[in-house]
């Protein structure tokens, strides 16, 4: 009973797929002035990492975020199936692209975070005889130019903070040689304390 409940989405987003992702996205969006931010409304792009997105500089040339849901909602299985960390995010970067008023472009997200979502989820999707769809095509994304990395801070941040147990056994009982002083100007040794 679960297959089937697993497969049934895949099969809706098998169909949404072969119907919306026929062509590749435009990237190379310029208004030319600042674009009309609104705040983010797309229930999985909520607490990104930003608020506000417009619109006008969608690159899959969206109008309106009620659009976006309906698209965005065949990767909905995937998200919850937890493929790939990085996927949230990279459909986020693309789906609701950040909007900074004082900057009238499209900012992709990096290449790195399409690649890692798609090692991570492609082949779940192959697994139910569906590609990766070309519209996501990460070698169209930027490697070394601006981009938006937000996911990548986090990812990287967690992987690289040890626990407090992986700690060395020469830093195990690792203190401070002194305690700290009041080097306030109202300390009434002020001077003596800064020299000690």
């Amino acid at each position: 009973m679960k297959i089937h409940t697993f497969l049934l989405p895949f099969s809706t987003l098998a169909y949404q797929i072969g119907a919306q992702f026929g062509s590749p996205y435009d990237g190379d969006i310029d208004l030319g002035r600042p674009p009309k931010c609104e705040e983010i409304k797309v229930p999985m792009c909520q607490g990104i990492g930003y608020n506000y997105t417009s619109m006008e500089i969608s690159p899959f040339h969206l109008q309106t975020q009620m659009e976006v849901i309906a698209e965005a909602h065949q990767f909905y299985v995937l998200v919850q199936k937890g493929c790939s960390a990085e996927l949230r995010p990279f459909l986020c970067g693309m789906y609701t692209p950040v909007c900074m008023p004082d900057y009238h472009k499209f900012l992709p997200p990096c290449r790195f975070l399409c690649e890692r979502a798609r090692a991570g989820c492609e082949p779940i999707m192959n697994e139910h005889g569906f590609e990766w769809p070309e519209k996501m095509n990460c070698e169209l994304l930027p490697e070394n130019q601006l981009c938006n990395d937000f996911g990548r801070k986090e990812i990287e941040l967690s992987a690289q903070i040890p626990s407090t147990d992986s700690r060395s056994s020469s830093c195990r009982n690792c203190q401070c040689s002194r305690h700290l002083i009041d080097l306030s100007k109202s300390s009434q040794n002020f001077e003596a304390d800064l020299r000690a």
